[in-house]
């Protein structure tokens, strides 16, 4: 028996079977053609699940939980001459704060100090 992904790319290189499996046993009349991964927690502290982890195969007619596949992500190749360019606009931005605040100062610091009048 040969496994393959579900879109049938390629086969299936590493296995991780449990014990005696797969054994294409029949479900309902429908044969063992999936596999999942078998997921148990300890039932004692000092139990270990040996099995948990191993793949069983099933039928594909029965409700599983299931991943996917998605093509990786690509990521842009960021060079010195971007990074400078970064840094660049960064120190322009806190310049204009900088001249910003220091233009504005007065006003600022007058405003602060105004009392507010009540009557």
């Amino acid at each position: 028996m040969t496994w393959r992904w579900f879109n049938g790319s390629e086969t299936a290189t590493y296995t991780n079977w449990f014990l005696n499996q797969p054994d294409d046993r029949s479900y309902n009349g429908n044969s063992a053609d999936c596999a999942y991964i078998m997921v148990l927690e300890r039932r004692r502290s000092h139990e270990k699940n040996y099995y948990s982890g191993t793949w069983l195969d099933r039928a594909c007619t029965i409700p599983m939980a299931y991943i996917c596949e998605q093509p990786s992500l690509s990521f842009i190749e960021v060079g010195p001459g971007a990074i400078a360019g970064i840094i660049i606009a960064v120190l322009a931005l806190c310049g204009a704060i900088i001249a910003a605040l220091l233009f504005f100062r007065p006003q600022l610091y007058r405003h602060s100090r105004t009392r507010s009048v009540t009557k």
